[in-house]
């Protein structure tokens, strides 16, 4: 991108790398060590992320995490029981973006940005698709 600076290319890359560490191992050991209470900070953490509205590459990847932990195969323990903590955190920040965007909706007086737009759209695609 155009007036991206390798700081920005930096720091994203340490999102990804948190997120990866945060979904992929800290949350399955959570799980095998049956440690409910780092589980839910864990999750906390990555809903975290998705609420950093100035960093938008991250809240999407957050968002996209949290709906991911609903998502588990229902043969594997480990994400039926993150999922199960997540699900609670994922409608609850699906609802916070919506009336977000209703309020923002009405109280401009110009349209607000596409990726506003986006970010709805992606929610909702996202709820219709995702078997809680």
């Amino acid at each position: 991108q155009v007036g991206k600076s390798s700081a920005d290319d930096s720091s994203e890359r340490c999102d990804a790398e948190l997120l990866r560490l945060v979904t992929e191992v800290l949350l399955p050991f959570t799980v095998r060590h049956d440690v409910i209470s780092c589980r839910e900070d864990m999750i906390q953490i990555v809903n975290w992320c998705s609420q950093q509205r100035e960093r938008r590459a991250l809240a999407d990847a957050g968002l996209q995490c949290l709906f991911c932990m609903c998502e588990g195969e229902e043969t594997d323990l480990a994400a039926l029981e993150i999922g199960s903590s997540a699900v609670s955190v994922v409608v609850k920040r699906c609802t916070e973006i919506l009336d977000q965007y209703l309020t923002d909706e009405r109280a401009q007086t110009n349209r607000l940005p596409k990726y506003r737009h986006d970010e709805l759209v992606n929610v909702l695609q996202r709820l219709e698709s995702t078997k809680f």
